[in-house]
């Protein structure tokens, strides 16, 4: 079996993670894998970048080079604008106009950049600037497809998450989230999503989606027009890698205090996604810090860049950069006292399970597929969006009940060993895919 999948990035990201997940374990099996992505960052020679720089730049090297004190900010803005949009000054009209940008000529052709002919193509994250929609009629009729969902963009008039707004159920227009990733500068959203529904209405594709919320919305879109059929897979994990370890030792090897009270989240580029609820965590914790004045506190934001903030003289807000590396990640929550996730919208969040396969119980916003991983008062404690108060008293809890506390993180570790490994969603794809192949041979 011969399998291509194509994702935004290979390694940056929940989904990301999931995707090159998969690619490894279909190596390990013997089957032959590739992973196609718009944006490669890794070494792996079956990681193929997507060419989309096909024609060429206008940028002259010099201005790429100039650096000039006050503007050269922007500058450096200007050059990049010219670099994305002069080759191609359609993609600008769109942009202003408000349209998705699908004018990456190298989707095209994208299966010829697999050595393999490919049996199965898996779709994973199509949005990020880096693949044509439009292909998809083509793609999908020419060889067995599987789309997972990560979020809800590929049903949307442009956004990841559509929050409270249920237009992408009628056909969008008059969109309240223009500013929400993916950005767009004007109201394009009722062109965007007919364009869609028309390409999906060409389609023929599979629909996966890793969560009961995320799969009945999916049923209810456009993507519908398309799909032939849809089933659920949970995202998995490595259970090798994410399982509980002792706190002290840990905290050693990091070099973070052994007596601190320590609260994690962890979160690619949280602060430009606005999806993460990164405002009500800083007032849980500031909350907690009156709670416990006299008490060390430590809050880690795991994924982000800034400078460390004082709460007080005992509480402080440290920010770690992205780290790849998942035994350091897994370090992280085994660190950690208690495992805190806000977000006005979320899916599956993997951190959730990776905190959960560590021994740490959670706190969480109850949105999207939140709640078909945290049972409330089971592996951990769900909060109302944007309830800052009621996430400090749950965590507060946590750290009074030590009793509590061990029978939550008791019952996560359980749970997550009997259904988020990543070797039960390999063999769901794999089970899939054969399916899919069976089908054919039954009807030729």
């Amino acid at each position: 079996m011969n399998i291509t999948q194509i994702n935004t990035t290979d390694s940056r990201g929940g989904a990301a993670v999931i995707v090159h997940s998969l690619h490894l374990a279909f190596l390990r099996r013997g089957l032959s894998s590739y992973l196609l992505v718009g944006y490669r960052f890794t070494e792996d020679d079956r990681v193929i970048s997507i060419p989309n720089n096909r024609y060429g730049s206008y940028v002259p090297q010099f201005l790429k080079k100039v650096k000039l004190t006050g503007i050269d900010r922007k500058i450096t803005r200007l050059v990049n604008q010219i670099e994305k949009y002069g080759p191609q000054p359609l993609r600008l009209f769109d942009k202003l106009m408000g349209y998705e940008d699908f004018r990456f000529p190298a989707s095209e052709n994208i299966l010829e950049l697999a050595p393999h002919k490919t049996d199965i193509l898996h779709l994973h994250n199509l949005h990020g600037e880096y693949f044509d929609l439009r292909q998809l009629p083509k793609l999908t009729n020419h060889v067995h497809t599987l789309i997972t969902l990560h979020d809800q963009w590929t049903f949307t008039g442009h956004c990841a998450y559509s929050l409270d707004c249920e237009k992408w159920k009628v056909g969008c227009g008059q969109c309240p989230y223009l500013d929400i990733y993916p950005t767009v500068r004007r109201d394009g959203t009722a062109r965007n999503w007919r364009r869609k529904a028309e390409i999906y209405r060409k389609s023929k594709f599979w629909v996966v989606a890793p969560s009961e919320w995320l799969l009945s919305q999916a049923r209810s879109s456009t993507l519908a027009r398309g799909a032939r059929g849809f089933s659920l897979i949970r995202n998995g994990i490595d259970l090798d890698i994410f399982e509980p370890r002792d706190i002290g030792a840990t905290r050693e090897e990091l070099g973070l205090p052994r007596h601190a009270w320590i609260v994690l989240f962890v979160g690619n580029t949280l602060k430009s996604a606005g999806y993460k609820d990164i405002k009500t965590m800083e007032l849980a914790f500031e909350s907690l810090v009156r709670k416990y004045p006299e008490k060390r506190l430590l809050f880690i934001y795991l994924g982000t860049k800034g400078q460390p903030r004082a709460i007080g003289e005992n509480a402080t807000i440290i920010f770690v950069p992205t780290v790849n590396e998942r035994g350091i990640v897994a370090r992280y929550y085994n660190a950690a006292d208690v495992y805190v996730h806000a977000a006005k919208a979320d899916t599956y969040p993997t951190t959730i399970l990776e905190a959960m396969a560590s021994g740490k119980s959670v706190v969480a916003t109850n949105v999207g597929g939140i709640n078909e991983l945290v049972l409330e008062g089971h592996t951990g404690f769900l909060v109302a969006v944007g309830d800052s108060e009621g996430m400090a008293n749950r965590i507060k809890t946590i750290f009074d009940q030590p009793e509590l506390r061990q029978d939550l993180e008791s019952r996560g570790v359980d749970e997550a060993r009997a259904n988020f490994g990543y070797r039960k969603m390999v063999d769901s794809y794999l089970s899939l895919y054969t399916d899919l192949l069976r089908h054919e041979q039954a009807s030729e």
